[in-house]
């Protein structure tokens, strides 16, 4: 880097006075995806920032190096490597998934061996046409116990999910949306087989109040 930081400083004032286009057209520069300069809450590209330094010496762009130029400011500015920032939401993001997946196949184990491994409403018993529901989804605060949980058909987890079917928790009774009725009417009325220690039928409350909201007699 050939300017001195003064000379960024001098172009990081006149940065202040422009939009974010503006910036890269007056410096000359595409659209920065690495490094910023932090001023005053506001990411200005480090790339255009250290241009616009170079045209306002009138120095010729050498192209210097972005990590070289970014150890250089670093005393003097906050400096935001956005690809560090997003490789960690990456990390992050992965971590909380394998997590997940732990804990989603502790719960799918639980409740294959509570409900022997069949389906609470169809009697299915093929492992990979049946799967472990949440009655409270994780989404609304539900926990992954089993008494948050039942053994269901995957294509009745779907309907369960979106409230085109739900569990009378007065009478055990599983209810279709009319919608629904020309495929699924032979489960429309069974009543569900609930081992002990699973869920109780109260526990469906929920889900029935937001059904009969969504499916109106």
């Amino acid at each position: 880097m050939r300017v001195s930081l003064d000379q960024v400083k001098e172009a990081v004032d006149e940065a202040r006075g422009l939009t974010d286009d503006q910036l890269r057209v007056k410096a000359k520069s595409g659209r920065s995806r690495s490094y910023f300069i932090m001023d005053r809450q506001r990411p200005l590209p480090m790339k255009a920032i250290v241009r616009l330094a170079y045209i306002r010496a009138d120095i010729k762009w050498d192209g210097p190096q972005s990590l070289a130029v970014a150890n250089a400011l670093r005393g003097t500015f906050d400096i935001l490597h956005s690809v560090a920032e997003v490789e960690q939401e990456r990390l992050d993001r992965q971590r909380e998934n394998v997590e997940r997946w732990k804990r989603d196949g502790k719960f799918r184990a639980a409740l294959l061996d509570l409900f022997g491994s069949t389906c609470a409403i169809s009697g299915c018993k093929v492992l990979d046409a049946i799967d472990a529901s949440h009655i409270l989804a994780v989404a609304d605060e539900g926990d992954d116990d089993v008494t948050n949980g039942w053994i269901i058909r995957t294509d009745l987890h779907r309907l369960f999910d979106v409230w085109l079917m739900s569990i009378d928790p007065a009478t055990g009774r599983v209810h279709m949306s009319p919608d629904c009725m020309d495929s699924y009417a032979e489960f429309n009325g069974r009543t569900v087989t609930l081992p002990k220690g699973a869920a109780s039928l109260s526990d469906f409350a929920p889900h029935w109040a937001e059904f009969q909201k969504r499916n109106p007699a």
